[in-house]
């Protein structure tokens, strides 16, 4: 009998070792560039592989289903993203335009809203009454998607495809000293001269501020519009936000102080290494031959 008891205990102790915790997940990408998401989805598919159940709100749904994935169509293209580009034919180099990319950023942000919070998908989603555990959402140029946060009441953590915005490393407590810590939408370095940190003081406030008092409060107007009041505390949400990872690494995006809950994970979207093909070595005979061959070609 006692060791029938000890065999029994046994099994049991085995059984919940052997146990695994699979997590209901929700993931929010709205952005309309795909550059972006595409970042995230490693991770994301890395979670499924886990055994977790991911359910992804973006623009741009899997060609292909995978288990315990799925996706949350919005019905926005990234061509809007592109006709936008093409209509402004910006250039990046250009001072006023770094400066003011903050505007541009808002307007596409205002697109990214109005498109996701107004689609049926979305509406049919806050309809359900699923449960998630936890909350995965991009942090970039808006905040308006974090609206649904007072439906799904789990831990929220950021995702950043970039460096962190002037405005996003604030929430987080990160150190963004404008001496030595350079604005992302700037072309400096670590290392400016006095008239430069001036400049990138100058600039950040402006960014903060045009986030703070106008990108934000048109966020709150349209979650508002389309989830309700409650869904409208977007600065409350931002509160909840529990942990940053970020894109970067300081080998390529220059080192800087981060706080514990924001961590660089550069280079998670990076697939399986390939070899690089071998160097064929040309003779001298080949290389007449192919020059030959341009002569005589006619173009």
């Amino acid at each position: 009998m006692k060791t029938f008891r000890f065999q029994y205990v046994l099994i049991l102790f085995i059984i919940h070792l052997s146990q695994s915790y699979a997590y209901n997940i929700l993931a929010v990408f709205p952005h309309l560039g795909k550059s972006h998401i595409d970042v995230f989805l490693p991770l994301m598919k890395g979670l499924t592989n886990k055994g977790h159940n991911v359910t992804i709100i973006s623009n741009f749904p899997l060609s292909k289903p995978i288990p315990n994935y799925r996706d949350i169509d919005l019905g926005g293209t990234s061509q809007a993203f592109v006709d936008v580009i093409d209509m402004a034919q910006l250039d990046a180099s250009n001072r006023i335009y770094k400066v003011l990319n903050t505007l541009f950023l808002s307007y596409m942000a205002n697109m990214s809203c109005e498109t996701g919070l107004s689609s049926k998908a979305l509406q049919n989603f806050m309809k359900t009454k699923e449960k998630y555990d936890l909350m995965i959402i991009e942090l970039f140029n808006s905040d308006c998607f974090l609206s649904l946060a007072h439906k799904i009441k789990a831990p929220i953590i950021g995702l950043s495809s970039c460096t962190p915005m002037p405005w996003t490393s604030e929430r987080f407590a990160n150190p963004t000293h404008t001496a030595y810590i350079p604005n992302n939408n700037m072309d400096y370095s670590d290392k400016m001269t006095f008239l430069e940190r001036v400049e990138n003081t100058v600039v950040t406030l402006f960014h903060q501020y045009h986030y703070e008092y106008f990108t934000l409060s048109r966020d709150e107007q349209i979650a508002r519009k389309y989830l309700g009041r409650k869904a409208s505390h977007v600065r409350e949400f931002i509160k909840n936000s529990s942990i940053l990872l970020t894109n970067t690494h300081f080998t390529l995006t220059l080192p800087r102080p981060l706080v514990p809950n924001v961590v660089e994970i550069g280079g998670i979207h990076i697939g399986k290494v390939r070899t690089l093909p071998k160097v064929r070595k040309y003779t001298n005979s080949y290389l007449k031959d192919q020059v030959g061959r341009l002569k005589t070609t006619p173009f």
